[in-house]
């Protein structure tokens, strides 16, 4: 039922996009198979409206610049993040699809998100996946993507010293699979190399994605992912979104928080400071107030 709630979704945001884009000359169609993707939204607990919308819309757009892709959007029944990213590949590969696309459900990105990854995947040959630009929805609100400083040494991306290069891109060796394009050649290497079929493992310390990309690491030496950072995506963090924008603001008030919790006595102090601030200026932050969701920080 839920995988049905979500096509309908998507169909509803794809009509909604055809309609608006008056200035498209010809017809929506993904029925020429000439490109084969698959989308698959797996996070089931707790889909924002906005993602499903997003979807919706991002999909109409495909269809308007790239007519000759086709799209199967496959959402497996609810159950936990790893095991449902495995059944989704595993469906893609039997089905034969070219490329796959994941969006998680705390994700919102812009409607050409597809259209211009899989751009850059056919001018970088080298690279294996991509993501755009956006944060890890938990303190201290890092990009998503790993830097490999040395032999078994990851660390985050650093935005003073990560620079991406002369096109937008960060190659790095790790990165989010929450908006995420990828080759789907990288799971038939793994097949032939006789890695199993398990792709995602959730454990302790590390998360689905990141045990994904060191296995790939260890089937291709030369295994590459990218950060596109020429455009972004939300990240939702209890009732607000983590973007470019925002994220500096974000840091700063789980710094506050943190130094808060060891020098409780400042809190009058820092209130007084706030409140000689006008009214206007701080109301429009309080829609990225803490729901106090432990779960979603």
């Amino acid at each position: 039922m839920w995988g049905t709630k979500v096509q309908i979704m998507a169909k509803l945001g794809a009509l909604v996009w055809h309609s608006l884009d008056v200035f498209h000359q010809g017809e929506y169609n993904m029925s020429e198979e000439k490109i084969t993707m698959a989308v698959g939204s797996v996070m089931l607990a707790n889909v924002h409206p906005h993602v499903a919308a997003s979807l919706g819309v991002m999909l109409g757009k495909t269809g308007r610049l790239r007519p000759e892709m086709a799209v199967d959007i496959i959402t497996p029944p609810r159950m936990e993040i790893a095991t449902a990213r495995n059944a989704t590949i595993d469906i893609a590969l039997a089905r034969g699809h070219k490329y796959l696309f994941w969006l998680d459900d705390d994700t919102v990105c812009p409607p050409d998100t597809i259209v211009r990854l899989l751009e850059r995947l056919e001018a970088n040959p080298d690279v294996y996946m991509i993501c755009p630009k956006y944060y890890v929805r938990g303190y201290p609100f890092k990009l998503m993507g790993f830097i490999e400083r040395g032999p078994n040494d990851w660390e985050m991306i650093d935005e003073a010293k990560d620079l991406p290069d002369k096109d937008g891109l960060i190659r790095c060796v790790a990165i989010g699979n929450g908006c995420t394009l990828y080759r789907m050649s990288i799971f038939e290497q793994m097949v032939i190399s006789r890695q199993g079929r398990e792709w995602y493992r959730t454990g302790k310390g590390h998360t689905e994605d990141a045990f994904f990309c060191a296995k790939a690491k260890t089937v291709i030496p030369d295994f590459i992912c990218a950060m596109d950072t020429t455009f972004s995506a939300k990240h939702q963090l209890g009732t607000g979104w983590v973007d470019a924008e925002n994220v500096d603001y974000t840091r700063l008030k789980f710094q506050i928080a943190k130094a808060l919790v060891h020098h409780p006595e400042r809190l009058e102090e820092l209130k007084a400071l706030v409140s000689s601030w006008p009214e206007e200026d701080v109301y429009p932050l309080d829609i990225y107030d803490y729901d106090g969701s432990l779960g979603r920080v």
